[in-house]
């Protein structure tokens, strides 16, 4: 892994370390920036045809847009060095799920900024984030959810307690006794090894760089 990290540029590890701090700032996006937002998600993709009204499943669900809008809106704030690292930033925000790495358009593999520096855009465009780290108690405490599908995601994700990455594999270390959140995680665990797939092949085809790791597992302490 190290000497993958070490063929990266400075302008590539500037655009990963920023994205690593943004990359779910939509999650915590004000309901006046959630109304101003919905109205500029396109037409026809994944959102189309989502109640207006269920509202946390939408953050939920399209964190990462809220994320890259955000980013552009305060694009000044946050002193980015030029038009091109803010699109390269908002790509990879939005690489975070649902995103076709193959779309040259989209994520171009030869991306330039000024100076001619090159940010591989398929190569930095997703990561994992998946423990219980990223949910603390007090900001998701179980008895505010209203539905039992919230509270599952709450126990599913609280079960996950560390991400270990070897040389060939991610091992997600889960505890629990609930015999339907651990079904939950395997699902989890099966979601997180198909876009493990996706993103070795786009770095095999579309980048210098190598995934090595090729296999999720699930290991219960």
């Amino acid at each position: 892994m190290e000497d993958q990290i070490l063929l990266l540029n400075g302008d590539e590890l500037y655009v990963l370390l920023m994205a690593c701090m943004l990359h779910d700032a939509g999650m915590g996006v004000s309901d006046g920036k959630f109304d101003e937002f919905m109205g500029r998600l396109a037409p026809g993709d994944q959102y189309a045809g989502k109640e207006k009204g269920d509202r946390e499943r939408i953050i939920r669900d399209c964190h990462q847009e809220f994320s890259a809008l955000l980013i552009e809106k305060y694009a000044d704030f946050l002193d980015l060095p030029s038009p091109e690292h803010l699109f390269a930033l908002k790509q990879v925000v939005r690489g975070h799920r649902k995103t076709d790495l193959f779309d040259e358009e989209e994520f171009p593999s030869d991306f330039r900024v000024p100076g001619g520096a090159r940010i591989c855009l398929p190569y930095l465009a997703d990561e994992i984030d998946v423990t219980s780290l990223r949910s603390t108690d007090l900001l998701c405490g179980v008895e505010s959810f209203e539905s039992s599908g919230q509270v599952f995601y709450y126990k599913r994700t609280r079960a996950c307690r560390k991400v270990e990455v070897t040389e060939d594999l991610i091992i997600l270390q889960v505890r629990t006794d609930d015999l339907e959140v651990m079904e939950g995680l395997e699902k989890m665990r099966e979601k997180i090894q198909e876009t493990l797939d996706l993103c070795r092949e786009a770095a095999m085809k579309r980048s210098p760089f190598r995934l090595t790791r090729s296999l999720v597992v699930l290991k219960e302490y």
